[in-house]
């Protein structure tokens, strides 16, 4: 038989009635399915979050390695149209370094 671990969670007025009209509308049938789906969507974004340190370790890594581009005003326009070009490494590791766009990591 498996055994669940309870954990007693307080929501607030706004969270209860908001798990209550998705129940009302047949969304869930009940409020562990709700926190259960909020858990899920929190999960991914923090899987998200974790790739995205990833990437930008990975180019921090590849600029000490001497491995990056100049960011110059041509290339920003070049980059600035390419759709990947938001969170990909290659545009990470173009950048000079990350503190001078007040960018963290962490």
């Amino acid at each position: 038989m498996w055994l669940r671990d309870q954990m007693d969670v307080e929501l607030t007025a706004d969270q209860r009635a908001f798990v209550q009209k998705a129940i009302e509308s047949g969304r869930f049938s009940r409020e562990e399915e709700a926190v259960a789906e909020a858990l899920a969507l929190w999960e991914e974004r923090e899987r998200r979050r974790l790739e995205i340190v990833a990437m930008i370790d990975e180019a921090e890594a590849s600029l000490a390695r001497g491995e990056g581009r100049a960011f110059t005003k041509n290339r920003h326009r070049l980059l600035s149209r390419r759709p990947s070009g938001v969170f990909g490494v290659e545009l990470l590791s173009s950048v000079a370094s990350f503190s001078d766009l007040g960018v963290s990591s962490r």
